[in-house]
């Protein structure tokens, strides 16, 4: 078992940082991100406060069934678009310019997307549609690398380092009910 096939752990590590008072995780650990879920669930009660899971990969909300004790904590996903790259592959194919290796997709292509299932999102999406223009645009640039982890990134040569060293606040409020 690793860190991203293990619930209880997901669960112990959510379970900290709600307690440490984080009222929004972005899950993007396998498995282990459905601990983050289980926490939310459980624990928004007892912390008196709205306690939220960002999916990831898929729509979270819509992967749920109505009722799941979950749906209520899935504030928004962030989607990576397969039918997108399969497209773009299968167009190539389709007129003899298909070549074997890596392809990027990305907000610009539309190989991303922010999932707006359950409502929770809704006042916000104007702001976030701007956001996300301002960085197709290239206006925004968005950080891979933390800046404080910058210097370490770059004497392990990691190729975001180069690029990482504008940090953006976006202003954008928290959801009602968050805390």
């Amino acid at each position: 078992m690793t860190g991203f096939d293990n619930q209880i752990l997901g669960f112990q590590v959510a379970e900290q940082m709600y307690r440490d008072g984080a009222d929004i995780i972005y899950q993007a650990a396998g498995a282990s991100g459905d601990g983050a879920f289980e926490a939310a669930s459980q624990l928004s009660g007892d912390l008196r406060r709205q306690l939220w899971a960002i999916g990831v990969d898929g729509d979270e909300y819509r992967s749920l069934a109505p009722g799941d004790p979950w749906r209520p904590h899935v504030l928004t996903s962030m989607v990576k678009r397969y039918d997108r790259a399969t497209d773009a592959l299968v167009d190539e194919y389709s007129v003899a310019h298909f070549t074997p290796g890596t392809r990027e997709f990305d907000l610009a292509d539309g190989g991303l997307d922010l999932a707006a299932s359950g409502g929770f999102i809704d006042d916000l999406r104007p702001r976030l549609e701007q956001l996300r223009a301002q960085i197709v645009a290239d206006k925004i640039r968005v950080p891979s690398i933390p800046a404080e982890k910058i210097d370490a990134a770059k004497a392990l040569g990691l190729p975001g380092a180069l690029t990482s060293t504008v940090e953006h606040r976006a202003g954008i409020e928290r959801p009602e009910g968050s805390g």
